[in-house]
């Protein structure tokens, strides 16, 4: 959230870009070699590490956070009508609300234009800190530059990889491991498939490195558990087009009989690629493995739809370890440069367990709010 849906183009591109795996044709076809039944077995081992309790990691040294009282802060959402940016946002304004810091949001409706102009104006009305959801500052570098001429922080959110330093001149950023994610995306299809499959990922270039990481995570982990049997090809459906082109995109890759994955890098595509599958009558030939754990979608496992395995990253976790960059900064401490957001493993195993009213509840083992209120020296 994964976690995660920028737009800078209307139109959908296909990509022609197909990735081949060791020991298989160069037509994408799946080899006749034997199933590499270790791989399979360390796919397995993957997943089996990725489906319990969390653990909690500290971002950085504690600090005192009380000085940041009575400070506001802009956030600029990428589109609020997506889950993911109401569930991080939620986090974010609860985590800078602990410490007495007001917060506002601006929502971009996936419009870079209108993200430029909700910086400015958070500038204008002296915001002590801006935080981008889901929006490339490269994409809106002037009125990031017109920002910080203003001594405003900007930070990042879910933009680039975890572990990654923030671009100048963004002040922070705070994101997911995605290629962590996409390893485990292979993972999945691997052991479902029993070591032989052949799929279709369908990424979104333009959110931009996240996107790079998530599907160099996918590819790499088939390679990794799958060097002989599997195979994945990508397509580029840019979010904007989802509800006018992910449908037919489904039904175009499915259209070879071949396939028996998709992978669509985010789970908010998943309704139109059900709807792919369904016309075309393919809804019990292909599964479907996707990324970010949203709420009303990861349903559709227990349901016994294609959809298999939805790993995600616990949003308001997300949200406070966003307000947790804000505040180092604005009491003059350095940014964290790695979040350490967990991952968690969802599939048939454990989904039946989930209260599907509390998502925070689907990440066990951490408090993580009283984590970071002792990390911020509050009561």
């Amino acid at each position: 959230m994964h976690r995660y849906w920028t737009v800078l183009t209307a139109g959908i591109v296909t990509l022609v870009v197909t990735v081949l795996l060791a020991g298989c044709s160069s037509s994408g076809s799946v080899s006749t070699h034997k199933a590499d039944s270790s791989g399979v077995t360390r796919a397995r081992a993957l997943i089996a590490a990725a489906s319990g309790q969390v653990t909690w990691t500290a971002p950085g040294p504690a600090f005192d956070a009380r000085p940041a009282a009575g400070k506001s802060v802009v956030w600029v959402s990428d589109n609020q009508s997506i889950p993911f940016s109401t569930d991080t946002y939620a986090g974010f304004k609860a985590g800078l609300n602990a410490d007495g810091v007001k917060t506002s949001i601006f929502d971009s409706q996936s419009s870079l234009g209108t993200a430029d102009r909700g910086i400015r104006q958070a500038a204008d009305a002296g915001a002590a800190a801006i935080m981008l959801q889901d929006i490339p500052s490269g994409g809106v570098s002037s009125a990031v530059n017109y920002a910080t001429s203003k001594h405003v922080p900007v930070f990042g959110f879910t933009t680039q990889e975890s572990g990654v330093a923030a671009l100048a001149p963004l002040s922070g950023q705070t994101s997911f491991c995605y290629s962590c994610a996409g390893r485990l995306m292979a993972a999945q299809a691997v052991v479902q498939s029993n070591g032989s499959f052949k799929g279709v990922i369908f990424e979104a270039t333009t959110v931009g490195a996240i996107n790079t990481a998530e599907v160099q995570g996918i590819t790499s982990g088939v390679k990794e558990f799958c060097p002989q049997e599997c195979s994945v090809s990508v397509k580029d459906v840019p979010v904007a087009t989802w509800a006018s082109q992910m449908t037919t995109a489904t039904t175009t890759a499915v259209a070879d009989p071949s396939i028996g994955y998709l992978f669509p890098i985010y789970d908010g595509a998943l309704p139109y690629v059900l709807t792919g599958l369904r016309s075309s009558h393919t809804d019990n030939r292909v599964r479907v493995v996707s990324y970010n754990a949203s709420q009303g979608i990861i349903d559709n496992i227990a349901k016994k739809t294609p959809l298999t395995a939805d790993p995600g990253n616990p949003s308001a976790w997300a949200g406070w370890a966003a307000a947790d960059q804000v505040l180092r900064v604005l009491t003059g401490h350095p940014a964290a440069q790695d979040a350490h957001i967990p991952l968690r493993n969802f599939d048939a195993s454990n989904v039946g367990t989930l209260d599907p009213g509390k998502p925070d509840s689907w990440y066990p083992g951490v408090d993580y709010q009283t984590k970071y209120r002792s990390l911020w020296s509050l009561k």
